[in-house]
């Protein structure tokens, strides 16, 4: 897969999203404008999960980052946009 340059005001990183799901945990932080936020642990990156497209699914305080690599990636192609 691609990797993904994103950057911030400081920083110029290089993120490959098998990086951000291989062997990965994700720990929810938040919920603000009907969004779920969590945080790849370790690795400095966060991300939304609309709670519209939860449907009936359990979303657990902490999780495999694989099985949120929609949302990682989702979340990857925004900040490429906002470059």
């Amino acid at each position: 897969m691609a990797k993904i340059t994103v950057t911030n005001q400081h920083t110029l990183v290089t993120m490959d999203i098998k990086d951000l799901v291989k062997d990965t945990t994700v720990k929810f932080l938040y919920y603000r404008n009907k969004e779920l936020w969590y945080e790849v642990v370790g690795k400095n990156f966060i991300f939304p999960v609309p709670v519209e497209d939860t449907g009936e699914a359990t979303f657990l305080p902490e999780d495999k980052g694989l099985i949120f690599m929609r949302y990682i990636r989702k979340q990857l192609e925004k900040r490429v946009e906002e470059l």
